[in-house]
């Protein structure tokens, strides 16, 4: 009696609910973790589904066909508000939970959902070094948000949806080469320089530098003493960069957006944990796939995790969490994939 109750109930939701928006304002990874609840949503039920995005973020959208509509946030708050009312919809999920989201929630006045950051575990972790249980995915969590409208997980992991009409560069066509993320959000979760010279030379296999503006002279610097490296950071968008992703035997990476674009594509990581460590709940999600891929974290640090998000700086100053890696453990890693 009791699932035939829930299974009427949660008939009756799904019928009542047909317009969804998606809040989710940044950052590269964070919006790539949402893909699997887009998924789920447009294949398990008849739902009209749009996503509210930052407009420099919206290229890592705007390829999905099962997203409706984009809608572009741009600080203009009472703006996005009032024309967001207009669109009527039934119900809000709410992925990035903070104060701004919250009040959009609030000013569409319908039904919202959000999920649960567990921010508490994650302080105890990062400040004393307990932590109970591992911190479950996002990925899971985003699920439990979705719970009450009968969507579940399919474990197919992420989703990366590639701009078709974006090619790889010449110099790279057919040839067989791997991948190197450089920077990051925060510097502690940065590999350094010294650690990917290493590594690389001990590969010595064709390379291609990644990142953003900022990694420009770290990657400049590395094609110098790496003749087997390509430096191509700060000058590709992110569906450039995700097309040269794509056609890599792997990547190496720190916690950085391009490690979840990576996964999204199916391509193996092998990433580095520095600040931040993979029972934060943030590490690679290939779904129920046995994909190949690696996490490497120097054991028996007691500074470790110091952030649940990244530092500028370590704030030990030694910054063994990144410098104390075993880099032949590494090496033979990037080999099995390539």
């Amino acid at each position: 009696m009791e699932g035939l109750l829930l299974g009427a109930l949660l008939y009756s939701i799904q019928v009542s609910i047909k317009k969804v928006l998606i809040i989710r304002f940044s950052s590269i990874g964070d919006i790539v973790l949402t893909s699997p609840i887009v998924r789920a949503l447009k294949e398990q039920s008849e739902v009209d589904l749009h996503f509210l995005v930052r407009k420099a973020y919206a290229p890592l959208l705007v390829h999905n066909e099962l997203i409706h509509k984009l809608w572009l946030y741009d600080n203009n708050e009472a703006l996005i508000k009032k024309t967001l009312n207009a669109a009527n919809f039934d119900l809000v999920i709410d992925l990035q939970k903070n104060t701004r989201s919250k009040s959009i929630c609030k000013a569409l006045g319908v039904k919202s959902v959000t999920f649960d950051k567990k921010n508490i575990p994650k302080w105890f972790y990062v400040n004393f070094k307990y932590l109970k249980d591992d911190i479950p995915h996002i990925v899971f969590r985003y699920f439990d948000a979705v719970e009450s409208l009968g969507v579940k997980n399919d474990w197919k992991g992420l989703e990366f949806h590639l701009d078709p009409s974006i090619d790889s560069p010449p110099s790279l066509k057919d040839k067989e080469y791997y991948a190197v993320a450089l920077g990051a959000a925060h510097k502690t979760k940065q590999i350094p320089g010294s650690i990917i010279k290493k590594i690389c030379e001990s590969v010595n296999k064709k390379v291609v530098l990644l990142g953003g503006k900022n990694d420009v002279s770290k990657g400049d610097n590395l094609a110098k003493l790496l003749p087997m490296a390509t430096n191509y950071a700060g000058t590709m968008s992110i569906q450039e960069s995700a097309k040269i992703i794509s056609e890599a035997k792997c990547l190496l990476t720190g916690d950085t957006g391009l490690m979840h674009i990576a996964v999204g594509l199916k391509i193996p990581t092998v990433t580095l944990w520095g600040s931040t460590v993979p029972n934060l709940g943030m590490y690679p999600y290939y779904g129920d796939d046995d994909f190949p891929h690696s996490n490497h974290q120097v054991q028996n640090l007691s500074c470790q995790p110091c952030s649940k998000l990244g530092k500028k700086k370590c704030p030990k100053g030694h910054f063994k969490c990144m410098n104390d890696h075993n880099i032949d453990e590494i090496v033979e890693k990037i080999h099995q994939f390539i």
